[in-house]
């Protein structure tokens, strides 16, 4: 190479530059590939993760989904190699009922939120935030399976039992609240009420414009059952995604897509979960790849710019 040159890649300078911050939602399994990778520079952002929510029981038993774990606003700063590479996402899907399984987990930056509980069998699971109790006077399942602190969701409520005038399902339990426990207001057919679904939590004070109006993980309305019609009132679904309970054999409303709701009691599914992430306004410091010939090291020093790199 001419005037002393050397032979190497070719030289790449990236410049100082200021990002701003730029929000991401994930709605299905992938990659985040962030701002600017090629800078290789740690980055600080901030993440919602909320797991898929749990399905309900079968009509006649009627406990209701918890809906799928929620961790807000969570700080991570995230590795230079995982920034150049992209970080694995990971939505969960909601659980199926009738006698299914629980939502699964999401996670995004090594942080998860577990999947919400489900009704198998007339048994409430535990899970993110637990299912509600069946029918036959059983208990609510407990939620924050990852122990986490704070806690990504509740327990849900109680179910109530009278065998010549109704059953009523507990509601499940929410990110924001406790699932409410079913009831009977008189020994006449048709006097249950299943237990509400627990609140779900509105993230959007530091994620704005995000979809469901930023509140999600609502837990799903116990259902309720008589020996005849009219067969009570349903349970209704938690604020952020739950379902309503069934009304009698009638099937109740599934958790909504993306939101982690929980099924209402009477064989549903659970909603899937969502990551949400931040990445902060950083400062990138300039970069250099490649090799400089010495001609461009001379003419760098000569003219002073070579500080920085």
């Amino acid at each position: 190479m001419a005037n002393g040159g050397i032979i190497g890649p070719i030289t790449t300078i990236l410049p100082a530059k200021c990002l701003s911050a730029a929000q991401t939602v994930k709605t299905s399994s992938g990659t985040h590939t962030f701002q600017c990778s090629a800078y290789g520079q740690n980055r600080p952002v901030n993440i919602v993760v909320v797991a898929g929510g749990g399905g309900g029981g079968c009509a006649g038993r009627n406990g209701a989904g918890g809906a799928g774990g929620l961790r807000n606003n969570i700080p991570v700063t995230v590795a230079d190699a995982t920034v150049v590479s992209g970080g694995a996402v990971v939505i969960g899907a909601g659980g199926s009922g009738p006698g299914g399984s629980n939502g699964s987990n999401s996670s995004v930056f090594c942080i998860s939120a577990s999947g919400g509980g489900s009704q198998v069998g007339g048994t409430a699971n535990p899970g993110g935030s637990g299912a509600g109790g069946c029918h036959n006077n059983a208990s609510g399942a407990s939620g924050n399976a990852g122990s986490y602190s704070p806690a990504e969701g509740n327990a849900g409520g109680n179910g109530v039992f009278d065998q010549c005038y109704g059953y009523a399902g507990g509601g499940g339990g929410g990110a924001g609240g406790a699932g409410s426990n079913g009831t009977k207001t008189s020994n006449t057919a048709g006097s249950g009420c299943g237990g509400n679904g627990g609140n779900g939590v509105d993230v959007s004070p530091n994620f704005p414009g995000v979809p469901n109006s930023g509140v999600y993980a609502g837990g799903g309305g116990g259902g309720v059952f008589s020996p005849s019609s009219p067969y009570g009132t349903v349970g209704a679904a938690g604020p952020g995604g739950g379902g309503a309970g069934s009304n009698g054999p009638a099937t109740g409303a599934n958790g909504t897509a993306n939101t982690g709701g929980g099924g209402g009691g009477g064989g549903t599914t659970g909603g899937s979960g969502i990551v949400i992430i931040k990445e902060n306004a950083v400062s990138l410091k300039s970069r250099v790849s490649g090799v400089f010939n010495t001609s461009e090291i001379y003419d760098l020093r000569k003219s002073g710019d070579w500080s920085g790199f």
